[in-house]
Parts: C-alpha cells; sequence; structure tokens
C-alpha cells in the first residue's frame, strides 16, 4: 500500500507520454479487477472446501505476485523527471532513451522532452512542505483530488464488490452466490479495457460523466426493484442485471479515473505529497464504507441503493462544475492552465 499503490502512480505519469498516459495509469485498476476475478474464481472453487485447503491455497498464490514485482522492479528505468531534480542529467536523458521509440532519440525529441521537463523543474525550485498541500493553487489540486478519492469508495463500489455475495444469499440467490460475483468481475475487465482504449479520446470529464450518471441509475433501478416485498423472476433477474451492469459502468470510470486525477493534477513540488494524502483518504473511507454497508444492509436492504445512487448524482454534479480536464495535457503544461484559470477567477473576484 505505501509504495506500490501510491508511488506506482506518480511513475507511471512522469514516464509516459501525455497521449498514452491515461491508458498507462488507468492500468492500476485493471490488475484490481484483475485480482478480483481470480479472488472470486477462488471462492467458487472453495465454496464447499472445510478443511485448510482452500485458504493455504489462496494465499500461496497471492504471494506469486509479490515476488514478480520485486524481480522486476529491479529492471525498470528510474523517471527522468526525477532525475533531472537529483541534477543527474546524463542518466536523465540515457533514461529517457529507453522509454521512448529509437527514432525519437534520432530526431531530437528526446532532448527536446527533456529540455520541457527541465524548464517545468526550474519553476518549481525545491519540493514543497506539506502546508503547501492547502495553500494558493494546491489548495484547490489537493481538493479535487481527495473529492475524487471519496467518490470513489463512497458511490457503492464495497457494496457491489465486497458484499455481493452476502447480498445475493441474504435475497434469494444463494445457488448463484458465487456465481454472480464471476461475471460482475469478468464485465469489470472488459469495462477498464475499455475505459484504457477511450480514455485519452474522449477525456476524463466525458468519462466519468458517463460512469456516474450510470452507476446512479443502476442503484435507483436496485433501489426501486429491490424495494417491493414480492419479487417476480423478472424483477430478481433485473436486480441481478442492476448488480452486473453497476460493476461495468463504475469500472469504466469512476474507478480508475481518481487514480490518474490524483496523477496528473497536484503540481511537481507536492506531487507525491498529495499522492500519498490522497491514498490515505481513500483508505479511511474504504474502511468506513465496509464498516457501514453491513448495518445499511441490515436496516434498509435494497434501500442502500438510493444512498448510493445520490452520492453518484453529487458525484457527476460536482464534476461538471469543478474539474477541468486534463486529457493530452503535459504535467507541466496542465500546472501552467490550472494556474491561469485559478488567476482569472481571482481577477475577476477583485473586479467585481
Amino acid at each position: 500500500m505505501l509504495t506500490g499503490y501510491d508511488f506506482s502512480r506518480t511513475y507511471q505519469s512522469e514516464i509516459v507520454p501525455a497521449s498514452f498516459r491515461g491508458l498507462v495509469v488507468v492500468s492500476l485498476q485493471l490488475f484490481l479487477v484483475a485480482g478480483g476475478l481470480v479472488a472470486s474464481g477462488a471462492n467458487k472453487a472453495y465454496e464447499t472446501e472445510s478443511t485448510g485447503v482452500g485458504w493455504k491455497t489462496i494465499t500461496g498464490v497471492q504471494l506469486i505476485f509479490p515476488v514478480l514485482i520485486i524481480v522486476c522492479t529491479m529492471f525498470i528505468p528510474n523517471s527522468p523527471r526525477w532525475l533531472l531534480s537529483q541534477d543527474r542529467d546524463d542518466d536523465a536523458i540515457a533514461s529517457l532513451y529507453q522509454l521512448r521509440p529509437k527514432e525519437n532519440g534520432l530526431s531530437g525529441k528526446c532532448e527536446a522532452e527533456l529540455g520541457e521537463i527541465r524548464q517545468s523543474l526550474h519553476e518549481v525550485v525545491q519540493k514543497a512542505a506539506w502546508i503547501d498541500l492547502i495553500r494558493g493553487s494546491n489548495l484547490r489540486r489537493t481538493s479535487i483530488v481527495m473529492i475524487f478519492y471519496f467518490f470513489q469508495q463512497a458511490t457503492g463500489q464495497a457494496f457491489v464488490s465486497t458484499y455481493q455475495t452476502k447480498f445475493y444469499q441474504q435475497n434469494g440467490f444463494a445457488e448463484q452466490a458465487y456465481t454472480y460475483p464471476l461475471a460482475s468481475s469478468v464485465l469489470g475487465l472488459i469495462a477498464v479495457g475499455m475505459a484504457m482504449c477511450f480514455i485519452d479520446r474522449f477525456g476524463r470529464r466525458y468519462t466519468l460523466f458517463m460512469s456516474y450518471a450510470f452507476q446512479a441509475l443502476w442503484m435507483y433501478v436496485l433501489a426501486g426493484i429491490g424495494g417491493p416485498s414480492h419479487k417476480t423472476p423478472a424483477s430478481q433477474n433485473s436486480i441481478v442485471a442492476a448488480f452486473m451492469l453497476y460493476q461495468l459502468f463504475y469500472n469504466a470510470g469512476g474507478a480508475s479515473i481518481p487514480y490518474l486525477l490524483g496523477a496528473e493534477i497536484p503540481n511537481a513540488a507536492v506531487r507525491e505529497k498529495t499522492q500519498s494524502i490522497g491514498t490515505a483518504w481513500n483508505v479511511i473511507w474504504a474502511f468506513v464504507t465496509n464498516f457501514v454497508i453491513p448495518y445499511l444492509m441490515e436496516r434498509i436492504h435494497f434501500g442502500v441503493g438510493w444512498v448510493f445512487g445520490s452520492v453518484s448524482l453529487v458525484a457527476l454534479l460536482y464534476t461538471f462544475f469543478f474539474l477541468p480536464e486534463t486529457k493530452v495535457s503535459s504535467l507541466s503544461a496542465f500546472s501552467s492552465l490550472l494556474f491561469a484559470k485559478i488567476l482569472r477567477f481571482l481577477r475577476k473576484g477583485s473586479d467585481a
């Protein structure tokens, strides 16, 4: 959590060209969903296992991936941006040559890109203190990152992912309680794959509009259909469909894009600090939602759909009014753009 989950997004955003940044950073959600698919498959395989073989096998499988990460990390190049910040210019250009196509090096594009990075670092001068997270334009940046990490957890993902098996068992779907989550995970995997392909074409705002709108829709459908005590076979099937379609649209935007915003929106002086505090905030709300959902399910049953659907609607409105588009902007160019917008806003306020 302290290294891979946090700093990997900063590393990804710094080494890839702007045109591919969305695809690469969103890939984090792809692997999270793939892990969920493996977990759902393991639960299905060992649902009737009463000995210790099940949990031992699952634990053993989980150990494979940290070992692979440790080994592979030894072979990845350092971030050129970080190397320049340490005055290691020769190492920075060598790293960039590794990260870019050979023709970029021959045509001088690597040197030009390094010049842009160097210029942006000169403007930053040095890493800022923690208090600078809430000073000047950084306050808006920090608030955007933290609010979208809140929406990532508070729009119902834990209800649909963590507690869906229990929900199925409590509401007449016990025989398929371990099968339906497998289908949901497959849909989530497809959704993230589509998001990776289209995020840099359609942009962050448009994708989030679609994601939050349909998240709200399917949560409201779930609450509306699930409310009556007597349910027909058609309504029961609709409940399952609403669960799965929510998972599809959540993974298409609301799940994956907050990671990307956390890498793009902070300026270089506080990027690592913003990511760190954003990750901590994300974990806090993951704990809160996972803690309260069982009580909500016990008290209001399908009514949780009204709660999470309404939060998704608030997320949609916040995206419309407050989120700037960061598509195909270099990290340094976006910093300048956001700062200019804030200056214009302040000037309008003073003129008034």
